[in-house]
């Protein structure tokens, strides 16, 4: 626990968006900063993320138990729906990204899939997922095809 003031704030060291997301949990008002690994109304961003361990932080933070939260991006709310929100971006992303590599697309074709109406509404939606695009597909190659890595 780290006080400011008559505040107590509980420190989560998670990780995900980036290799150190670090969020503060103020007990006794329920309010929660989760960083950069929750944003509302607004596309996350993947350059340096960790999908498998960013989806872990959601379920963290998710079961909390907080009464207000304050996204890193966009506005503060009462709730889990940035929470549910940036967890359905991250599974919506790898659940095209993926299965674009498989079928031969190139990034190009990739980043040109439709995204799901509730996505397509989120801000910088399709700039993001083309960002995502660009790194996770290099990403994928490079697990796959490590002889490419060298």
């Amino acid at each position: 626990m780290e006080g400011i003031g008559e505040r107590r704030f509980r420190l989560l060291h998670l990780s995900g968006h980036t290799v150190e997301d670090l969020c503060l949990f103020e007990e006794r008002s329920g309010l929660l900063f989760p960083g950069e690994l929750v944003f509302l109304d607004r596309a996350a961003t993947t350059p340096d993320a960790d999908l498998p361990r960013w989806r872990a932080a959601l379920a963290t933070l998710g079961g909390i138990g907080h009464g207000r939260l304050v996204p890193g991006h966009c506005p503060v709310e009462s709730g889990r729906r940035g929470i549910d929100q940036a967890l359905a971006w991250l599974e919506m992303v790898e659940g095209r990204i993926g299965p674009a590599y498989e079928e031969g697309l190139v990034i190009t074709e990739t980043m040109g899939l439709r995204l799901p109406d509730w996505a397509e509404r989120i801000a910088v939606a399709r700039y993001a997922y083309a960002r995502s695009g660009m790194h996770l597909l290099a990403q994928i190659e490079a697990e796959r095809l490590p002889f490419l890595a060298s």
